[in-house]
């Protein structure tokens, strides 16, 4: 009798199934167990753009500020051209929007220039006598400049008034366990001194002379990257991201491992955007504050910024971060918990996937609109995955060990 060989080089009852699980997202978010668009850039239509970007603000009103070079620019409603307001300041200025005796302003200050803006007009202005501030209660609360453990505030509604007065411009000198001050931040009505090696909560309401510090939290080393979202701080040390609420705890580690060398960072609603790298890649990290789940946009910016729109800055353009209408998952290399040699037969493809690419020891197979049960037939021991998609329901492997 002819001997016939098997269509598969194994046994069916040694095939075994595994769902792949975890991965990088980049325009795609976790929605209960499905991948689905999250954000994207799309190219801003402005005229005029700076060749570089220190750093960059949204005001409340939506007009676009950029600081380029010592310059600082504007765009009325981030839409159109830039206009160059100021030149001459000797670092990234700070952007405090605050009351002042006569109408709300936008203060942008480096410690040793300031300019004033206000609905219908910008104009120098004297430099406050604090760096990084933040503003509370009609006062401008900022890094002292001659005195780096010092946090001083102005006269109520006078951001150019800082004489000391029972009730008007005064200073408090912090524990220098925490390291120098980097920053003052109001997250949701508290006052917090973002510091080297700790934070500084401070305690302002009421008269001036019993402002008083709260606590003092002490943290790994940190380069003052922070922002406020949802009433919490997010600050990024050594050791990753960091969320404070009276307490500091840890926050979306895992989902962020790999992530460093972080640049600047904005909340925009329940969402904190950060640039940063992943691996020695440029990106944006989207890090939802309710959940901790992280998505990423493949982007080296530099800075960003928000207040109901987010906009980015990556070499020489301005981008507006938008909703994504797919992304790209990518895991992997994948061992499926065993160091045996495998024989991966198919991939079971649940969703929108309109590229399959699977690569394993510098090989690669690439399936166009894949859905459904894929046939793969590669062998080796740990294995990647990349799906380029709308969205995707799951992915689940089909193998068998080979020994």
């Amino acid at each position: 009798m002819r001997h016939i060989p098997r269509a598969t080089p194994f046994s069916r009852a040694d095939v075994k199934t595994c769902r792949v699980e975890g991965g990088r997202l980049f325009g795609l978010r976790r929605s209960g167990g499905s991948l689905v668009p999250a954000y994207a850039l799309s190219l801003a239509e402005l005229e005029n753009v700076p060749a570089s970007a220190e750093n960059m603000y949204l005001s409340s009103d939506g007009t676009l500020y950029l600081c380029g070079g010592g310059a600082v620019y504007r765009s009325t409603g981030a839409y159109a051209n830039f206009v160059k307001l100021a030149e001459g300041f000797t670092s990234p200025p700070a952007y405090t929007e605050f009351f002042e005796e006569y109408g709300d302003i936008l203060l942008i200050y480096d410690g040793q220039k300031a300019l004033k803006v206000d609905a219908s007009s910008s104009a120098p202005t004297a430099a406050p006598q604090v760096k990084d501030g933040a503003a509370k209660g009609f006062r401008l609360f900022g890094v002292d400049l001659s005195d780096g453990y010092a946090v001083r505030w102005s006269h109520p509604g006078k951001s150019s008034l800082w004489t000391e007065e029972l009730d008007g411009g005064g200073y408090i000198r912090l524990s220098p366990d925490g390291g120098e001050v980097l920053r003052v931040v109001n997250c949701g009505g508290r006052l917090v001194a973002v510091r080297r090696y700790g934070l500084t909560e401070l305690g302002t309401d009421g008269r001036a002379q019993d402002f008083y510090v709260v606590r003092d939290v002490l943290t790994e080393e940190s380069d003052g990257v922070a922002a406020p979202c949802g009433g919490k701080l997010y600050f990024f040390t050594a050791s990753g991201l960091n969320v404070y609420d009276g307490e500091v705890r840890a926050f979306a580690r895992e989902e962020l491992r790999g992530f460093s060398s972080v640049t600047d960072m904005a909340a925009w609603g329940n969402t904190l955007l950060a640039c940063g790298s992943l691996e020695g890649r440029g990106v944006v990290a989207c890090i939802d504050c309710k959940d901790g789940t992280v998505s990423y946009i493949d982007g080296a910016a530099s800075c960003v910024c928000a207040a109901g729109r987010a906009f980015c800055f990556i070499a020489g353009e301005v981008y507006e971060i938008v909703p994504a209408q797919g992304g790209v998952w990518e895991c992997g290399p994948c061992n499926f918990s065993s160091s045996a040699r495998k024989y991966l037969e198919s991939v079971d493809v649940g969703g929108d996937v309109q590229k399959l690419t699977v690569s394993c020891g510098g090989r690669t197979r690439t399936f166009l609109n894949a859905s459904g049960n894929v046939k793969v037939g590669m062998r080796g021991r740990r294995f990647c995955f990349r799906a380029e998609c709308g969205c995707l329901d799951g992915l689940a492997v089909n193998y068998a060990e080979r020994g």
